[in-house]
């Protein structure tokens, strides 16, 4: 029986935060799909507002992450904020924010060496070929990994976020949201969505994307799953 994907075919998950649940589905998904190529990460990896993940539980799924084989993974907002820091620099006003950086302290001093170093060295890019097209990864723009770049945001716009580097397909996260753009100056960019989500717009879905080489070229293929614990 012929596959639906190719052995080409690359998994792409972005802003996991913390959902160690979640990314276990979607890798049991994968193994079911029979796709065979490491997962290529997009950032926001363990960091979460959800105040029942304990550090411990961040911690787990860091381990896990660091454990496996890997195509690449790129930093994100939330984990450059644990090893350049800002963090330490952030001096909030509103009580809310005080509460959230104590929070993220406390996870950081469970932290260990060997976490904060893989952290530390995630480029902020990461470039590969698909079906003889240059693909360029990253959490939410070359320029800068905390602005996305939204689906309607203006030509001219999206390409001063660019840095000038050239491109055939732009793949990103940041936005939680799955959405294939063909810009007028022929990038294609690719939003492959969220495994994780902030309290505010939790659901229980999990979005991630497959990348894979057809006879007619590079193919998007979204994929949407209900965590275990919201299935009945």
């Amino acid at each position: 029986m012929r596959e639906p994907y190719s052995s080409e075919a690359l998994p792409v998950l972005a802003d996991i935060h913390g959902n160690r649940i979640g990314f276990e589905a979607v890798l049991d998904r994968l193994a079911t799909l029979n796709i065979r190529r490491p997962p290529l990460l997009l950032g926001d990896l363990v960091w979460t507002h959800f105040c029942d993940r304990s550090a411990s539980e961040l911690v787990m799924l860091l381990d896990r992450i660091m454990s496996m084989p890997l195509t690449g993974a790129v930093c994100g907002n939330t984990d450059a904020f644990f090893v350049n820091g800002w963090l330490e620099r952030w001096d909030p006003l509103d009580a809310e924010d005080q509460r959230t950086r104590s929070h993220m302290l406390s996870f950081k001093s469970c932290l260990s060496a060997e976490h904060l170093a893989f952290l530390g060295a995630m480029p902020n890019t990461q470039t590969f070929v698909m079906s003889n097209r240059t693909c360029l990864a990253c959490h939410a723009s070359p320029h800068d990994n905390r602005i996305g770049l939204t689906l309607d945001m203006r030509t001219d716009d999206v390409d001063a976020h660019l840095d000038g580097r050239h491109m055939h397909c732009l793949v990103t996260g940041h936005l939680h949201t799955p959405f294939v753009r063909l810009m007028e100056s022929g990038l294609l960019h690719i939003s492959v969505g969220a495994v994780g989500r902030h309290p505010h717009e939790y659901d229980g879905i999990v979005d991630f994307a497959i990348l894979d080489h057809t006879p007619s070229g590079l193919v998007a293929v979204h994929h949407r799953l209900l965590e275990p614990q919201q299935m009945h």
